[in-house]
């Protein structure tokens, strides 16, 4: 944990000095966003500071395992970073990522860190903006697939057998059929790609995994006593499944979805870079990856840098996940 706090902490105490006049004109002159920003720079601040500096230098029994795993303390501090980038971009950036009136392909220098890109925009600014991007969709695509995974697994497994049946069939049949033309026929449904979509788009196509996943935990439980008791005393279904059932069952699940995030950032990515994703113009890594593969032989910084940050953050929520997995491995000796 202290590696991810310690460079959470030095981050953030970086960007509050080196942007501190950009600071008080968020507060003074900003928006909602922008003062949250700030607010979430002071609690991060705060947060990190108390875990390095607190007495308590032993983890709990129940989490220490986890948080003294070396993947797993990498894996949060490079997660750690790649969110603390995405919700500092307006702070970080020092330019506008789509103004485009600074030059075609300009070279490195103290103004463009990154030089500019095909069109004269910052390569840095839309760099730093395609973090937020790309963890944005992944996680609130993730989110969705979670809810209707959980739910589905849950309601096939304490089902009729014919009800369980017919549930699994159609999680068979969304596994079974190629992601990539389901993925393309969506999109080319939708007459307009923003946002939002996406994001519908990849979460109401990824929870298969997870429901059938759901549905195996809940299985090898659902006859064991506390949950045939709660029958007995007359409880709702509903409440079965989200006090007694799914706790029990939560670990295997919260490791599918952790994995799943990496996932969804490299199929974002993938999309947008062949063009059917968000918009052209839009600083997502996969798009600037497609931007600037023309100069790939004459700026290949404009390609690999945000090739590496998706490589890069897969990477750590795998390494998270992987720890999650040993740690909560029930049968782990």
């Amino acid at each position: 944990m202290k590696p991810a706090a310690l460079l959470a902490l030095s981050l953030s105490v970086v960007l509050a000095i080196g942007r501190f006049g950009r600071l008080v004109d968020f507060v003074k002159n900003g928006g909602a966003a922008e003062r949250g920003t700030v607010v979430f720079l002071v609690v991060v601040i705060v947060w990190t500071g108390a875990v390095l500096f607190s007495r308590k230098d032993t983890p709990s029994q129940s989490s220490g395992e986890l948080l003294t795993d070396r993947e797993v303390q990498w894996g949060l501090a490079i997660v750690a970073m790649m969110v603390l980038v995405a919700v500092y971009a307006p702070i970080i950036s020092p330019h506008d990522p789509q103004y485009a009136l600074y030059g075609r392909l300009r070279d490195f220098s103290s103004i463009h860190w990154f030089g500019t890109d095909s069109f004269g925009r910052d390569a840095f600014s839309r760099i730093v903006y395609g973090a937020r991007i790309s963890l944005v969709v992944a996680l609130s695509a993730t989110l969705i697939s979670l809810i209707v995974g959980v739910l589905t697994g849950l309601s096939s497994a304490l089902s009729g057998d014919k009800v369980d049946s017919v549930i699994m069939r159609v999680v068979d049949a969304g596994i079974a059929f190629p992601r990539a033309f389901l993925l393309l026929a969506l999109f080319a449904l939708s007459p307009q790609v923003n946002l939002p979509i996406l994001i519908i788009i990849l979460g109401m196509t990824s929870w298969f995994d997870i429901a059938r996943l759901a549905r195996a935990e809940v299985l090898s439980i659902r006859n064991v006593e506390y949950v045939v008791a709660t029958t007995g005393l007359g409880f709702k279904r509903a409440r079965t499944m989200l006090q007694h059932v799914l706790p029990n069952v939560a670990g295997p699940i919260i490791v599918s979805a952790t994995l799943t995030i990496g996932y969804l950032i490299l199929i974002e990515s993938g999309l947008s870079y062949i063009g059917v994703g968000l918009q052209a113009g839009t600083p997502s890594w996969g798009i600037l990856i497609n931007e600037g593969y023309a100069q790939l032989r004459t700026d290949p910084h404009l390609t690999l840098v945000p090739g590496a940050l998706i490589a890069t953050t897969v990477v750590g929520f795998s390494l998270i996940g992987d720890g999650l997995r040993r740690s909560l491995d029930p049968h782990r000796t």
